[in-house]
């Protein structure tokens, strides 16, 4: 059984959530209207009472303080140089290359949403219902697309007693919109059917807009042709907004069914898909600035909270400024009577007072200090309920204004706009599970942008298998620094640039990164700073590493210092040794054994020091978990040629214990022909080693070249860490 059992029933339903919301909507408007600039008196009423000369201004003060929470907002989600941050699950079956993978993910994901126009706007529609009203909702449109719709307050309903989580979410309605186009390209798509849309009441739904609005009769051939065309005649006649709403159910197994439905009409649904979705996240996943008494209809938005104590404060905003304008204005009385009909005439500065009217003092001014010290008392309870400080009256121009220095004015602008910790986190909780839904869909769209996404990741090296398996990734929003604020973050990456030197290398870099952001935005950063590409490192250190691999082939110590790219370094050190075994285990002779015999205690030892600088850095504990393991793999694969040398060598000393045995009995039987035959195969041989020791000569002496080139490769890179080290120091002053 169906928990919707008919379209009469969940039409049913939907009218009753819209009826239960209505004085819930009431309120929502008024709050909206102070946002938005109503006028704290009713225009009408002092018009009717001889009042309209009154002052009757709402000075935006709620709309400054929603719209400091949305900048903070703002600069968490975009706060960083990733939209999405893009972890592999099990990062140390990659070693080194995980890490890069991982970056060209990232980093391409984000050009991927960027190409959506409407992220931005639809994230910030997202935060301004969520601080104004208290919550906000991203909903997809179908199980295939990866783009969504934010819906405000009051568009997203709940039956009465729904708590405030999503995993409580049993029932929800969706009230939404429908374009004729929209539509119309279910009915010529194919597999719409199959997917649930039913095409007989979608063109019913299409025939009641189009006739309602200018047609008799409905032309089908000629309105696609106009849609396609975006004729004129059609934005003007046609288009039309076709109110629907979508009904949310979790089925008794567990499951969510989806129905959409016109609006207003017990018709039968446009769209019926029973167990749809697995769990509700799957197509909306509520944003909430708190859990109120712990049900969704208990939920206050900031507009709710600061509501009463901004009225009051533009009326007494108003009141001092009829004040101010009472006291500069000329009092006249007139003698005689016949002039007046006991009415206040204003002239310009002028007021004329009826007769018989009379000023105990002819000081009209209002008790400006009294009104100052309530509205100045009204802006500390906003700032202590909702956690935004605003400059008041005093810091505008009062007496006690502080004389700043460049860091109190940067705390101060910290506090008006920093977020609180718990906002932060529930905020970053639910971007988290939007994103997950969103890259869930992006790795198994067959949209023409996912799918050249997933192309250019994988022309960037990253491996086609988990740029097809979503489950081997975590997708989370990056964590901005400042907690909101773009000054706090300023301030924050100038203390790091401080004790950067301190750090291992790669949190040098990330320090370097962030503070590059935090002056010059996301796309300064690899402007400035080029990230590693794949797993290449850039180009002087990865000069280095070949060279060193060049000494160690050779057995020669190459000094680990600290300054250098562990990491990558380690890469390719792996990576030539591992073919450097695999040619020797494919063609063993004692010159492949020795080779690896010379190498073999160079690398492990430089190995081994790379390994110990990254060890116990968290940064780095899956590289070095990685790296631990290939190496005890390569001292394995090292100890099998260690015994077919040791069997080389023996069989060496056999071979020369018979020669010498060999020339012994030849010189007792006097056998000088055969001796002398003898001895000039031994005076051969000794040659040969001579042309062999000249040739090792030649080998050394290019290695002393090389050994010079390596010298001076890292010098060079030590002068330049020096420079950015000096440079740093000279910011961070």
């Amino acid at each position: 059984m169906r928990r919707i059992t008919d379209p009469e029933h969940a039409h049913d339903l939907v009218e009753d959530l819209v009826h239960f919301d209505i004085t819930r909507a009431n309120k929502r408007n008024k709050v909206s209207g102070m946002v938005s600039g109503n006028a704290p008196f009713d225009s009408d009423t002092l018009k009717k009472t001889g009042q309209g000369h009154r002052c009757n201004v709402n000075f935006r003060e709620g709309e400054g303080i929603i719209q400091a929470r949305n900048t903070s907002f703002f600069e968490l989600f975009l706060g960083g140089r990733n939209i999405v941050d893009c972890k592999l699950k099990d990062l140390n079956q990659y070693m080194g290359r995980g890490t890069f993978w991982q970056n060209i993910v990232s980093e391409e994901l984000k050009k991927l949403i960027n190409s959506w126009c409407g992220f931005e706007y639809e994230m910030m529609m997202l935060a301004n219902s969520m601080n104004l009203h208290g919550d906000g909702f991203p909903l997809f449109p179908n199980k295939e697309e990866w783009k969504w719709k934010a819906f405000k307050t009051g568009e997203v309903l709940f039956p009465k007693n729904t708590k405030a989580s999503v995993d409580y979410i049993d029932c929800a309605v969706v009230l939404d919109v429908m374009q004729i186009p929209q539509l119309m390209s279910y009915i010529n798509n194919p597999s719409a059917e199959a997917m649930g849309w039913n095409k007989q009441v979608i063109r019913e739904v299409i025939e009641n807009s189009v006739k309602k609005n200018s047609y008799d009769q409905v032309d089908w051939e000629e309105l696609q042709r106009d849609i396609e065309n975006n004729s004129l005649a059609y934005e003007v006649t046609l288009a039309s907004e076709i109110k629907v709403a979508h009904i949310l159910v979790r089925e008794e197994t567990g499951k969510i069914s989806h129905y959409i439905q016109e609006r207003g009409k017990a018709s039968q649904f446009i769209l019926e898909n029973p167990d749809a979705y697995n769990k509700i996240q799957e197509v909306f996943i509520p944003f909430i600035c708190n859990i109120g008494n712990g049900y969704f209809h208990g939920i206050k938005g900031i507009g709710h909270r600061i509501y009463p104590s901004v009225v009051i404060n533009n009326r007494f905003l108003c009141r001092a400024v009829d004040g101010a304008m009472d006291s500069a204005s000329m009092v006249v009385a007139f003698k005689d009577g016949t002039s007046r009909k006991g009415k206040t005439l204003r002239l310009g500065n002028q007021i004329i007072l009826p007769p018989g009217a009379g000023l105990e003092t002819n000081n009209l001014s209002s008790n400006l200090n009294g009104i100052s010290s309530v509205y100045g008392l009204l802006t500390q309870v906003n700032q202590s309920s909702v956690g935004v400080k605003r400059p008041g009256i005093s810091a505008i121009g009062g007496a006690d204004v502080q004389k700043y220095t460049a860091r109190g004015a940067g705390i101060q602008a910290i506090e008006e706009v920093e977020l609180e910790k718990t906002d932060i986190a529930l905020y970053y909780r639910q971007v988290d599970m939007l994103y997950m839904e969103m890259c869930n869909r992006i790795w198994g769209a067959k949209e023409e942008d996912s799918k050249e996404f997933r192309k250019r990741c994988i022309d960037r090296g990253v491996p086609e298998q988990l740029m097809k398996d979503s489950n081997a990734w975590e997708f989370k929003a990056p964590r901005a620094v400042g907690s909101g604020s773009h000054v706090m973050k300023n301030l924050t990456t100038q203390d790091m640039l401080s004790i950067a030197p301190y750090l291992p290398e790669m949190g040098k870099r990330a320090v370097i990164e962030d503070f590059i952001e935090a002056r010059g935005g996301p796309d300064a950063v690899t402007r400035y700073y080029p990230p590693y590409e794949n797993e290449a490192m850039p180009t002087k250190s990865n000069q280095i590493a070949h060279l060193e691999n060049n000494d160690l082939v050779q057995g020669q110590t190459c000094i680990v210092s600290t300054d250098d790219l562990h990491v990558p370094h380690l890469q390719t050190h792996f990576d030539f040794i591992n073919n450097v075994l695999n040619e020797a285990e494919q063609n063993v002779t004692e010159e492949t054994v020795t080779k690896i015999m010379t190498m073999a205690p160079a690398f492990l030892q430089h190995a081994s020091t790379h390994l110990q600088y990254i060890k116990g850095d968290r940064l780095h504990a899956n590289a070095f978990a990685g790296f631990s393991e290939a190496l005890d793999d390569i001292i394995k694969r090292v100890k099998d040629f260690e015994k077919i040398a040791n069997q080389i060598q023996e069989q060496k000393e056999v071979q020369a214990r018979a020669q010498q045995q060999q020339l012994q009995a030849m010189a007792e039987r006097g056998d000088a022909t055969e001796l002398q035959k003898h001895m000039m195969e031994v005076k051969a041989e000794q040659e040969f080693k001579v042309l062999k020791e000249q040739h090792n000569h030649a080998v050394r002496v290019a290695k002393a070249q090389n050994s010079i080139k390596l010298a001076q490769a890292k010098a060079i890179n030590e002068i330049e860490l020096a420079k950015v080290r000096a440079a740093n120091e000279k910011g961070a002053q």
